[in-house]
């Protein structure tokens, strides 16, 4: 970790009582810092709002959390922030009292250290054994409980770069540490989220440039059958961008085709151009 703010005082450390350590009561989100520009800021803290009406956290203070992410991410330009928002610190209980004071943690981190051959060759993936429960209320926000991914994560070593995930009723929803598309007949399709799943910001950049290039791009529902049949397969998020898949393990090898093409080089022209400005 290069930097911590907690409630915008240095610190690494929190109250053990915190709603957050005790049950996994908050949220967080993940931003890319490259080049001094916070990326796709707006639509990172647009998702935080939604989330904490979501789950009626009773924060309030944006002003100050935009300014430490500013800070930070002028104190380092090539990172990754992360907004942690807990509910405070409570007594034992699953009850919360309203009007309870939010704790803010940000921080930032270094890079990954990913391959960047990653995106131009393309990566192996495998489809999880474990499956994900079934909650709309808690679909598509970046709530902290996030064990199901780390159980996924911890079905293969290196030999992948991902893991796709399905539902308790056979339904492809997204991968590990990141959202899913993939390319039928021409047209963009990347699975609902309404019973379960993490709305990416990156998969919302997707979405939006697809449509201004022109493609066809839709929201289904669908099983993991089609991960047999001749389709193009990508997957994103706001660290990774675009990462073609090339082989789906156990079930076939796949071909980088033109649209993922298209919407990688969209991408980052969209990169260099976006704002980085969000209002409440």
């Amino acid at each position: 970790m290069l930097a911590c703010l907690v409630n915008g005082t240095p610190a690494d450390k929190i109250s053990a009582t915190e709603r957050a350590l005790q049950y996994g009561d908050g949220l967080f989100e993940t931003i890319a810092v490259r080049g001094g520009r916070t990326e796709f800021v707006d639509r990172h803290f647009q998702r935080l709002q939604s989330g904490c009406e979501r789950l009626a956290l009773d924060f309030g203070d944006w002003t100050h959390l935009q300014a430490e992410v500013e800070m930070l991410s002028g104190q380092h330009p090539d990172a990754i922030i992360k907004i942690i928002l807990s509910r405070g610190p409570g007594g034992r209980g699953y009850r919360f009292m309203p009007g309870q004071s939010t704790t803010r943690i940000v921080s930032a981190h270094a890079l990954p250290d990913w391959p960047d051959d990653y995106a131009d060759t393309g990566v192996r993936v495998r489809v999880c054994n474990i499956r994900l429960a079934i909650q709309p209320r808690l679909a598509g926000i970046k709530h902290l409980n996030r064990l199901e991914q780390v159980l996924a994560r911890a079905e293969w070593q290196d030999e992948f770069q991902e893991g796709l995930l399905l539902d308790y009723n056979g339904r492809l929803v997204e991968a590990s540490m990141s959202n899913v598309f993939l390319v039928r007949e021409d047209r963009v399709v990347t699975p609902m989220l309404s019973d379960c799943g993490v709305a990416g910001v990156m998969r919302s950049v997707v979405i939006d440039l697809a449509g201004q290039l022109g493609m066809q791009c839709s929201v289904d529902t669908m099983s993991a059958d089609v991960l047999d049949e001749k389709i193009e397969l990508f997957i994103c998020n706001s660290l990774i961008g675009i990462w073609p898949v090339v082989e789906i393990s156990g079930r076939c090898r796949l071909e980088i085709g033109p649209t993922t093409r298209k919407l990688q080089q969209a991408l980052k022209v969209c990169n260099k151009t976006q704002s980085g400005e969000w209002q409440q």
